[in-house]
């Protein structure tokens, strides 16, 4: 398939699957094409580019190339407190054996904190904004509770 019709095809899929026009073009953009790599100080990695379509064999040998990577640089990767999030918009989730890493498999979540923001598995901000309105509701009662004194 070429690039075009591969990212065709991406952006019917996550129409099909309910998403919004808007955001089944931002995840396609976001996809097509991603160059990704490690640096560490001066050293830089090989870049990878991330395609909109892969199967599960192409994901497992870049996982571990990466991990095999990090081995060969001496860093030390963490499989205990590794996480996998998989991208689903479907109904039906897929059936796919977790990832392996070094003899342990790799707890799939849901929902991860990075950098602040709550990301969940259908890239919608429910979880996010639950999340701020529960701080902002615990930093009003302790507003409320400083105001009796």
């Amino acid at each position: 398939l070429s690039t075009r019709s591969t990212t065709s095809l991406l952006r019917v899929k996550l129409e099909r699957a309910g998403a919004s026009d808007q955001l089944a073009a931002w995840v396609t953009n976001y996809l097509t094409d991603r160059p990704q790599f490690v640096r560490l100080q001066d050293c830089v990695s090989d870049v990878v580019v991330c395609s909109t379509e892969g199967n599960d064999c192409e994901y497992r040998k870049v996982i571990m190339d990466f991990v095999d990577w990090c081995e060969l640089n001496h860093l030390q990767v963490n499989a205990s407190k590794t996480k996998e999030m998989v991208i689903d918009f479907s109904r039906k989730p897929s059936d796919i054996a977790p990832v392996n890493i070094q003899g342990l498999d790799i707890e799939r979540v849901r929902t991860y904190k990075y950098l602040g923001v709550h990301l969940n598995n259908k890239l919608d901000w429910t979880d996010n904004t639950d999340s701020l309105y529960k701080k902002g509701q615990s930093r009003l009662y302790m507003l409320r509770r400083l105001g009796s004194f």
